[in-house]
């Protein structure tokens, strides 16, 4: 019993601790993953957000900005010209965001403006915790059936026969002696 209690025991030390560790892996290659979801979106509208500030045309800046916040990684948004703020989304706040330079449309080394992003931090933290806790599930899914069977096998092939052998030997009467 005492075998199988440090193997059970030991397991579940081991077990808990990799679960965290990697639990907060996952979290934090998601939330990297994020980041770089977002840097990506941003590319994808920088084109029509370059054209936008290049004509100032407030009508294509709002629409590219209902655009990006209507996913659901993105909290909030804005387009910026050299001189003014094109178009904003509702609770816009541009600490933290990512910032992506806008080219002009024909001479690319020119820059025309600037995209804002605001992350759904919120909303990408949850998301990432709740990946996290998936695959620590499943993950202990698979940890704990294994340390049943090996506990049981353990019992069977190792305790078992040394509880029989002690038991043997113990009946062994010392006086006699075979040569």
């Amino acid at each position: 019993m005492r075998l199988a209690l440090v193997l059970v025991v030991s397991t579940l030390i081991f077990s808990m601790l990799y679960a965290k560790l990697y639990h907060d892996h996952i979290v934090e290659r998601e939330l990297r993953r994020s980041n770089t979801i977002i840097g990506q979106i941003g590319q994808t509208v920088s084109s029509s957000s370059s054209i936008a500030t290049y004509l100032n045309d407030k009508d294509l800046a709002v629409e590219v900005i209902n655009g990006l916040v209507s996913n659901d990684v993105i909290s909030s948004a804005a387009i910026k010209s050299e001189e003014k703020w094109l178009a904003q989304s509702v609770g816009f706040k541009p600490q933290n965001a990512t910032i992506i330079k806008l080219n002009h449309p024909f001479l690319l080394s020119e820059i025309v403006g600037e995209i804002y992003i605001q992350p759904n931090s919120i909303f990408i933290e949850q998301s990432a915790r709740d990946i996290a806790r998936s695959s620590v599930q499943t993950l202990l899914v698979v940890i704990i059936p294994i340390l049943i069977i090996f506990t049981v096998v353990t019992h069977f092939i190792v305790t078992k026969p040394l509880s029989n052998l002690s038991s043997q030997i113990a009946k062994v009467i010392p006086e006699h002696h075979w040569i």
